[in-house]
């Protein structure tokens, strides 16, 4: 254990995508008699909403373990999703479900089929895959939505209110590019997304949980 400081008891996530994370504990020195309670501390956030924002010294690559989370607000009226998050060939996408595309499957969406084949299914983007929520999104509520990306497997899993979603192993093999997440959609556009949370490790669903219910334990 580390020395105790004025802070109490936190575990904190330090170190980049290049560096191994370190795991450093804080006891909690108080003598309330309550039980040690952990945090867990992300390594980059973007509190308050935002439209359009572009953040240059953050990257998410497929290359890596990691977990985003935020605040959606939809509204059933939207015709087309609109962009939470992406980066380095992936995309977090909010239609009436959550969306989380790699590579050709990245293409933003209309909510509105074809007018010669309104029954038509979405046709699909060449190249990349996807995973798409199960939980509908559209009523001009906030949602706490959340991607877990393990890099070993290449496996997506989505949460919507805490919640698990489903799961997916996405294609990363023909992705090359490397370029700064961007956040919210572009400008012009309404905001619909707030209070980013990123981590540079593959969260559990306890975690998921834990960060949409504000649970101390």
């Amino acid at each position: 254990m580390a020395p105790a400081d004025e802070e109490g008891t936190h575990l904190y996530l330090t170190g980049s995508p290049q560096e191994e994370l370190e795991l450093r504990f804080v006891e909690d020195d108080d003598d309330t008699g309550d039980p040690q309670q952990v945090f867990l501390e992300c390594d980059w956030q973007q509190p308050g909403e935002l439209l359009g924002v572009i953040e240059p010294q953050l990257q998410i690559p497929l290359s890596m373990d990691f977990s985003v989370v935020a605040y959606v607000m939809r509204q059933s009226e939207v015709a087309a999703e609109s962009r939470i998050i992406s980066s380095d060939g992936w995309m977090l996408a909010a239609g009436a479900k959550v969306r989380f595309a790699t590579g050709g499957a990245m293409e933003q969406r209309s909510e509105e089929p074809p007018e010669d084949a309104p029954d038509a299914p979405p046709v699909e983007s060449p190249g990349g895959s996807e995973i798409v929520g199960l939980t509908s999104i559209d009523d001009g509520q906030w949602h706490h939505v959340a991607v877990v990306f393990k890099a070993e497997t290449a496996m997506a899993q989505l949460f919507v209110d805490g919640q698990w979603e489903g799961e997916e192993m996405v294609e990363v093999a023909d992705i090359e590019s490397s370029g700064p997440v961007v956040l919210g959609q572009d400008e012009g556009e309404t905001p619909h997304s707030k209070d980013f949370k990123v981590f540079w490790k593959a969260l559990s669903p306890s975690q998921i949980y834990g960060l949409m219910t504000d649970s101390k334990d």
